[in-house]
C-alpha cells in the first residue's frame, strides 16, 4: 500500500477525528454554559452537565452516536469520552493517545486566545464581536439548537455528512464566542472549532504516514502553501467577462486542491484564503510533497493536477489548464503554537506558524508550456488577445473576435451567469 492510500483506507476516521475537534467545545453553546461564565453568575447555576449530551442523543438514535468508537491503529476511544473527557489529559500518561492529542491541540490553539484580565459581561446580555469591532447579541436558546445538530452522522460518518456538519455547525458555532469576555470574544466558537480539529485532524494523520505515535508533549505542525499571481491573473485582462470567469475558475482551482487534501487524501485543512491562494495545516513530515499514491504520483503532482482542473460552470473544456502554474512549498521547519510548557517556562517560548513570511513572499506564475504545446500542434494563427497564449479560432461565429475558443466560451458562460453583455 502506498503512503498516500493508507489515507484513503482510513478517511473515515480521520474526518472523525476531525468533526470531534470541530465539537469538542460544545458545551459552550448552550445556555448554561453562558450564565456559569457570566459576571453575575449565582451558586444555583449549573454548567451543560457532562453527561446531558449522551442521554439527550440516547433518546434521538439507536445506537447512541456516542457510542461510536473512533480507532487508530492499537488505540479506541468511544466519543462520549471524546468529547467529555479531554480536559487536561495531554500530559496525563494514564490516558489514550486520542484523547492527549485532543487535548494538546485545544492547549495548542491557545496562542490565538490569550486570557485577558477582566473584561467579563453579564447574562442574559452577552455579546459577540467581529474582527472589526461590531458587536451582536449572542441568541437564546442555544441548548435546544445544539441538540438540534446532525449528532446521528457521526454513526456512519462520510465525505457527504462532513458537508452537512460544516453546514449545520457553523451556522449555529458562528453565533457564540469561543470566550465571552472583552476584547477575546470576537473569536467565535466555530473559528476555535476549526483550528482545533484542523490540527488534530492533521496529527493523526501523522500518525498514520508515519506509523509512529509521539507523545503529546512533541506534537508540531507545519504549513503548506498554494500561492500563485492569482490578483495579476485575475485583473490583467479589460472586460468584465473575463475577469468573472478568471476569477470563478481560479477559486475552483483553490477547491479543487482542497478537497484533495481535506477530502479524497485528508490530512490537512485549509486556514487561510486570499486572491493569491490557500494555506494549510499539515502534519509535521518532512517530506510530505514526496508522498506517492499507488500509481507512483506525488502528492505535489497531485495537488498541481487538482489545481488546474479548476473550471468554469463544471465544464472540463473551460478549465485552467496549465494557464498560471502555483508554488506549492512546505513549511522548512515545524512549530506547536502556544508552549507545550507554558504554565512552567517563564516567558513562555510560543512558535507561531509563519503565514507573514509565506504571504510577504514574490509569487510567479509562468503558464505551462507543455500544456500550451498541445494547442498550437499543427495550427498556424494569431496569438488570443484575451489569454496571450492559445491561437485565435478560426471561424466567424464568435461574436468578440480574436480570441481563442476557451476564451470565448467561458465569456459566454459568465455573460450567462449575469457578466457584462
Amino acid at each position: 500500500m502506498s503512503q498516500l492510500d493508507v489515507l484513503v483506507n482510513h478517511r473515515k476516521v480521520i474526518l472523525l477525528a476531525e468533526a470531534i475537534g470541530w465539537l469538542h467545545d460544545y458545551r459552550k453553546c448552550s445556555d448554561e454554559q453562558l450564565r456559569v461564565q457570566a459576571a453575575n453568575k449565582t451558586p444555583q447555576d449549573q454548567a451543560l452537565p457532562r453527561n446531558q449530551l449522551f442521554q439527550q442523543l440516547a433518546n434521538q438514535a439507536n445506537p447512541n452516536p456516542l457510542s461510536t468508537s473512533l480507532q487508530i491503529l492499537s488505540v479506541t476511544e468511544n466519543l462520549d469520552d471524546m468529547l467529555n473527557k479531554w480536559e487536561n489529559k495531554w500530559n496525563d500518561q494514564s490516558a489514550s493517545s486520542l484523547l492527549q492529542f485532543l487535548s494538546r491541540c485545544h492547549n495548542t490553539s491557545h496562542f490565538d486566545k490569550q486570557d485577558p484580565i477582566g473584561g467579563k459581561q453579564n447574562y442574559p446580555d452577552i455579546q459577540a464581536s467581529s474582527p472589526f469591532g461590531f458587536e451582536k447579541n449572542i441568541p437564546n436558546n442555544l441548548t435546544t439548537q445544539l441538540w438540534n445538530l446532525p449528532w446521528t452522522t457521526l454513526i456512519n460518518y462520510s465525505v457527504n455528512d462532513r458537508t452537512n456538519l460544516i453546514d449545520s455547525a457553523s451556522k449555529l458555532f458562528t453565533q457564540v464566542g469561543a470566550d465571552t469576555r472583552h476584547p477575546i470574544n470576537e473569536i467565535s466558537l466555530w473559528d476555535w472549532g476549526t483550528l482545533v480539529g484542523a490540527l488534530y485532524k492533521a496529527a493523526i494523520a501523522g500518525v498514520l504516514l508515519s506509523g509512529q505515535t509521539p507523545p503529546a508533549h512533541d506534537l508540531r505542525w507545519r504549513l503548506l502553501s498554494i500561492r500563485a499571481n492569482g490578483l495579476n491573473y485575475i485583473t490583467s485582462v479589460t472586460r468584465l467577462p473575463d475577469l468573472l470567469s478568471r476569477q470563478d475558475i481560479l477559486g475552483d482551482s483553490l477547491n479543487k486542491a482542497r478537497r484533495l487534501l481535506e477530502e479524497e487524501y485528508p490530512l490537512a485543512n485549509e486556514v487561510y484564503r486570499d486572491e493569491n491562494g490557500s494555506l494549510f495545516v499539515v502534519p509535521d513530515l518532512p517530506n510530505l510533497l514526496s508522498f506517492t499514491d499507488n500509481n507512483g504520483k506525488t502528492l505535489h503532482a497531485l495537488i498541481l493536477q487538482a489545481f488546474k482542473q479548476g473550471t468554469l460552470r463544471n465544464d472540463s473544456n473551460l478549465a485552467l489548464g496549465g494557464e498560471i502554474t502555483p508554488i506549492v512549498e512546505l513549511d522548512r521547519a515545524a512549530w506547536w503554537g502556544q508552549d507545550p510548557d507554558w504554565q512552567t517556562r517563564n516567558p513562555p517560548h510560543n512558535e507561531i506558524p509563519p503565514v507573514g513570511r509565506l504571504l510577504a513572499q514574490s509569487i510567479t506564475s509562468p503558464p505551462s508550456s507543455k500544456d500550451v504545446k498541445q494547442f498550437w500542434q499543427n495550427n498556424v494563427a494569431d496569438i488570443c488577445t484575451v489569454c496571450g497564449l492559445r491561437p485565435q479560432a478560426k471561424t466567424d461565429r464568435f461574436s468578440f473576435g480574436k480570441v481563442c475558443e476557451i476564451c470565448e466560451r467561458r465569456r459566454l458562460g459568465t455573460v450567462s451567469l449575469g457578466g457584462e453583455s
